[in-house]
Parts: structure tokens; C-alpha cells; sequence
């Protein structure tokens, strides 16, 4: 892991220093900001932390995609709704997140309208 961390400066001064050379306060400020270097952190001992693991893709059926259509016209945009509702075990839904039903909504819509398809329920989707 590379972590930014920023540079000691010394940037004290005796008394005649500070009397010999006037700044503005702009030019004060300018001068007191500190550089950053890059300092690389060893993390392999990461033994508390589990290793996360991407859920593979899997597409759309006619089927999940009429239950969602179903639930769209009951419940409108209340996708944890419509997860509860055609999502429990054993139900069509049961297998996607109220986060895939939203997305997949909108792309829905989106395919519809660029091929020039009536949107029907996604439509609810632009309010």
C-alpha cells in the first residue's frame, strides 16, 4: 500500500531572522505548506481481514425480468418491496438484490428507449 505522508520541514527562525525578512501573509502561508513523499506500507500480514470475492454475472431471464416488471407496477420504486415480495426463497426474485432490481430497471429502460421500444412501467424510472 502506498501512503502519502508529508516531509519534516524545520522551518524555525531566530529572532534577527524574522525581523530581517518581511513577507506577506500569503507568501507565510505558501512557504509553511509541507511537501509529500510516498512511503510504501507492507500489509501481507492481513490475517484479520477475509478476502472478498466478486459474485459472477449471471443474466437476466424473461422470467426474473416479468416478476421485476410485476413488482415495478405494484410497488413502484420500492425495489426492498418488490425483494421481499418476489424474492424469498424459492421465488423467481430470490437469487438478485433490491440494488441488480434497480439497476437493471434503469438499463431496461434504457434499452427500450434507444431501440425505440414503449418503456411501460420503466418508465417510472426518469420520475
Amino acid at each position: 500500500m502506498i501512503v502519502d505522508q508529508p516531509e519534516a520541514v524545520d522551518d524555525r527562525r531566530t529572532s534577527s531572522e524574522e525581523s530581517s525578512v518581511e513577507r506577506s501573509p500569503e507568501v507565510e502561508n505558501n512557504s509553511r505548506k509541507k511537501s509529500k513523499r510516498r512511503v510504501v506500507v507492507d500489509n501481507s500480514d492481513n490475517s484479520d481481514y477475509e478476502e472478498t470475492t466478486r459474485s459472477k454475472r449471471t443474466k437476466w431471464t424473461d422470467e426474473e425480468l416479468d416478476a421485476l416488471e410485476e413488482g415495478m407496477r405494484q410497488y413502484g420504486k420500492q425495489w426492498a418491496a418488490i425483494k421481499k415480495n418476489y424474492g424469498e426463497k424459492g421465488q423467481v426474485l430470490e437469487n438478485r438484490s433490491a440494488g441488480q432490481l434497480k439497476d437493471k430497471a434503469r438499463s431496461e429502460q434504457t434499452r427500450r428507449k434507444r431501440e425505440n421500444i414503449d418503456t411501460g412501467v420503466f418508465a417510472i424510472i426518469d420520475l
